[in-house]
């Protein structure tokens, strides 16, 4: 996609967003309503599931506080590149949480069924900035960002917890149409908690930083290793991403909502 170098292997993959292009832009609209209320509702007549509505709704439920609003834009720059350049995956979770806006999402960031494999594939999204007080390099912030999510969603798929299945279950309903993949996912899904190592997951790490100084593929190769030696998981990818700054998107999404 023009305003994007990428490096896709089997198990990790490197985006560099130089530039928020009219074709990035135009993306990120065409996929709001399948990203924000599930791929079932991606060509609904229903004015609740209208561009329009979509919009002002996500702005409804953007964060007041820095660092969750680079967390939500991350999440959804994770999304549109894994809708852009994955076609093997289906996105079967939508944006929008089931609580009122404003509340934390209960579960997990984005779920993932591979029509190659047969599997589903969980999703943690972390997102963050090169720090300005302390000394970090844009590879450090990446790295940081990736062992995060490593380590908060190793904690979510061992911990007793059936809500986080439920929720995710509850996502596959209403975000898939009927098909035999559906049935598929559910199945997995529906069977609940059993541990991280019988899981498979993508890690997304996202660094907001001057592209012109951007992380290395040595530190993600080496993460990717990292990760693999530790056992933790069935199976594991790396999806790591850096962009000058999340504001540029924000902008674009408020005039999106201007103009509808």
């Amino acid at each position: 996609m023009n305003g994007i170098t990428e490096k896709i292997m089997d198990n990790h993959s490197i985006f560099y967003i130089e530039s928020l292009t009219n074709e990035l832009k135009l993306k990120i609209k065409d996929e709001l309503v399948a990203l924000c209320h599930g791929e079932a509702h991606r060509d609904s007549t229903f004015p609740i599931h209208s561009i329009s509505t979509t919009i002002l709704e996500l702005l409804k439920r953007y964060p007041a506080e820095e660092n969750k609003q680079k967390g939500f834009i991350g999440e959804i720059l994770l999304n549109i590149v894994i809708r852009e350049y994955y076609d093997n995956f289906e996105v079967t979770s939508p944006f929008f949480n089931k609580e009122e806006a404003g509340s934390a999402k209960k579960g997990f960031d984005i779920i993932l069924f591979d029509k190659n494999d047969k599997n589903v594939w969980i999703t943690e999204s972390k997102a963050g900035s090169v720090s300005n007080t302390i000394p970090q390099t844009v590879d450090e912030k990446i790295t940081e960002r990736l062992t995060t999510a490593e380590r908060d969603l190793n904690t979510r798929l061992n911990e007793d917890n059936q809500t986080i299945w439920m929720n995710a279950l509850n996502d596959v309903l209403i975000s898939m149409n009927e098909s035999d993949e559906k049935e598929v996912v559910k199945s997995i899904i529906g069977l609940g908690n059993t541990s991280s190592t019988k899981s498979c997951v993508i890690l997304g790490g996202i660094a907001f930083h001057d592209i012109n100084e951007k992380f290395h593929e040595d530190t993600i190769l080496r993460k990717q290793d990292n990760v693999v030696n530790s056992k933790k998981f069935s199976k594991v990818k790396l999806i790591a991403i850096q962009k000058n700054t999340y504001k540029k998107v924000t902008e674009y999404l408020e005039e999106v909502g201007d103009t509808c």
